[in-house]
């Protein structure tokens, strides 16, 4: 009883924490102490509706045990993560350090609800609307569950957390990014700017020799007066034109850097969905006892990046450490079934 609690409790903390819950809502978690109530309420609602089917009041009671120590999870995890990044300390590891502790911690809570409710014998009896639909199509209520728990856990749980752990080790890209552009520019904007600096100054040096040169030179004043009117004004008109040329130029770089960053944000949700389905059909494989057909996926997905990995020692190790933890995760998942 207590492994149908535990996949129970576990597979609505999957929906509720990881589906349900938008990227969105997980950055403003981050920013708003509100968010984090939102969030905890929305959890609560999702662990009662998955467990709406077996209508017991002690899963219901069990089930807002979790929602409120959840509630008090993230809010500690909120202020320490507003501490560290005031103080400027957050880190990519730590990032991946704080998402783990989170989960481990959900989880040891869900372990413990679901050792309370099997030690006091809570029934898990169908509602009889899903008990007849269930024996009509032939499939039995726990082997849906686990099934269903399996595929949810290997999307996008399995994903995220694979993203997160292997950030650190990600084999830099030679490419300059954004940042390292930018600052490219500028340095380019102050070489191009220093001139017409020194031609600010020399106005300056001219009103400092104006007033030794008064008594000796006064037509000479004058016509250095006018040349350095002149001077000002052509600043000035510089200066206005280049203020127009770059709002002309904005929009079209905001516009013309779109094809640019779509392709990167498709390759990662391509790759994503290919490590969803090299786990699928890694569990489809070992729920049919055919492990030797587990090495045709490793294989078929170290074709595609044969020549990447045989010329990057760095982007090889990260890929081999990736595939390790994906394929642990499908074997892991298996026992579920």
């Amino acid at each position: 009883m207590f492994k149908q609690y535990l996949i129970l409790l576990f597979l609505a903390h999957i929906i509720a924490d990881f589906y349900i819950q938008t990227n969105k809502m997980d950055k403003k978690k981050v920013k708003y102490i509100s968010w984090v109530l939102i969030h905890s309420l929305c959890y609560w609602a999702v662990m009662l509706v998955i467990t709406l089917p077996i209508m017991s009041v002690k899963f219901v009671l069990g089930v807002t045990i979790a929602a409120v120590f959840h509630c008090l999870i993230d809010i500690v995890k909120f202020f320490y993560i507003t501490h560290k990044e005031k103080s400027g300390k957050l880190s990519l590891e730590m990032d991946r350090n704080v998402f783990f502790t989170d989960q481990i911690l959900h989880l040891l809570v869900i372990i413990g609800i679901s050792y309370g409710l099997a030690k006091c014998n809570a029934p898990i009896n169908l509602h009889i609307i899903f008990s007849d639909f269930l024996n009509v199509i032939g499939v039995s209520g726990k082997r849906l569950m686990s099934w269903l728990f399996a595929i949810l856990v290997i999307h996008k749980p399995a994903n995220i957390a694979i993203s997160k752990f292997l950030l650190i080790y990600k084999p830099e890209d030679n490419r300059p990014n954004k940042l390292e552009v930018n600052n490219i520019n500028k340095l380019e904007d102050n070489k191009k700017n220093k001139p017409d600096d020194e031609k600010k100054n020399k106005p300056e040096e001219n009103n400092n020799n104006k007033l030794e040169d008064e008594k000796k030179n006064k037509p000479e004043e004058n016509n250095n007066n006018k040349l350095d009117d002149e001077k000002k004004n052509k600043l000035e008109e510089n200066n206005n034109n280049k203020l127009e040329d770059e709002k002309k130029n904005k929009p079209e770089k905001n516009i013309n850097n779109k094809p640019d960053d779509n392709p990167i944000k498709d390759d990662r949700k391509a790759g994503r969905y290919i490590g969803t389905i090299e786990r699928m059909i890694m569990l489809i494989f070992i729920s049919i006892n055919q492990y030797s057909a587990i090495g045709l996926v490793l294989t078929a997905k170290s074709i595609a990046r044969y020549e990447r990995i045989t010329k990057e020692e760095h982007f090889a190790e990260y890929y081999l450490l990736g595939t390790l933890i994906s394929t642990l995760i499908a074997i892991i998942v298996s026992f579920v079934i």
